[in-house]
């Protein structure tokens, strides 16, 4: 079983136990019945979800921003062109170069469930799955992959992009284990950001 269908299948009976869940296959989200038996397991609690900042290491900030006043959320994943090929189950490069998809997040994450945890993290922080738009964008010359943020807030405006690694294979680590090593050390500190 697939970790978002784990989570799906078994998170509320987690949360009634009283454990608390580090969420990291967010797509799990995505279909929205399961998005909102998913909260109301976690406000019934005892246990609670967390979601680490994951690869787009920026949930914090967006966060913030929603407190301020989110007017807009916008999220441009790219990679390869093969890489989105591979992950989609096709032989055609073609149908990737440039922007292939743009649109809401819950309906992109539904076209690529295994591969967008970090624009759904970035949508569960802020505007939520369909008001947070997405860019999905094919790039031959990209070393390996390349996001960016743009947030409309009432604070003050966000733009933020991460990568790309040059030098990395597409599969190699990111933001997001250590997002979670993070997460899960600031409950033994005595300061935590």
């Amino acid at each position: 079983m697939r970790l978002p269908a784990t989570l799906a299948a078994s998170g509320a009976q987690i949360l009634a136990a009283g454990v608390d869940l580090v969420a990291v296959s967010l797509t799990a989200f995505v279909d929205p019945e399961m998005e909102m038996h998913l909260r109301q397991a976690a406000m019934a609690g005892p246990g609670q979800i967390s979601i680490p900042s994951g690869a787009a290491a920026a949930l914090p900030l967006i966060r913030v921003a929603r407190k301020a006043g989110l007017s807009r959320v916008h999220f441009r994943q790219t990679y390869r062109p093969s890489h989105w090929a591979r992950i989609a189950g096709l032989d055609d490069e073609s149908r990737f170069m440039g922007p292939f998809f743009e649109g809401p997040v819950r309906a992109a994450a539904s076209r690529f469930p295994f591969n967008l945890n970090a624009a759904v993290g970035v949508a569960l922080a802020g505007a939520g799955l369909d008001n947070t738009s997405i860019a999905l964008v094919g790039d031959p010359e990209i070393g390996n992959m390349r996001y960016e943020l743009e947030i409309d807030s009432l604070g003050a405006p966000i733009r933020l992009a991460i990568g790309p690694y040059c030098d990395r294979p597409p599969e190699g680590p990111d933001h997001t284990a250590y997002s979670i090593l993070s997460m899960l050390s600031a409950r033994s500190e005595a300061i935590t950001f």
